[in-house]
């Protein structure tokens, strides 16, 4: 992660080879965007910040994990 630079895509088999948890796999990608670089899935092809349709995805599985997040903190 460290060596990561602008233009750079990071590419992996699948998302699970990543992160295990969804907010995991999120705090990953924004670390790789916020770095300039984009990130690309060969086996799940909704989790591609390289294109408009998967950057939408990853932004309502984020809406989604501080939701679910949120609702975690109100139960506890």
């Amino acid at each position: 992660m460290k060596s990561i630079k602008y233009g750079d895509i990071v590419v992996v088999t699948g998302v699970d080879r990543l992160a295990r948890a969804t907010l995991h796999l999120l705090r990953t990608v924004d670390t790789i965007t916020n770095a300039g670089a984009e990130f690309r899935s060969l086996a799940d092809s909704w989790c591609d910040t390289t294109t408009p349709h998967g950057k939408l995805i990853l932004t309502v599985l984020a809406g989604l994990a501080e939701f679910e997040r949120s609702l975690i903190m109100l139960r506890t």
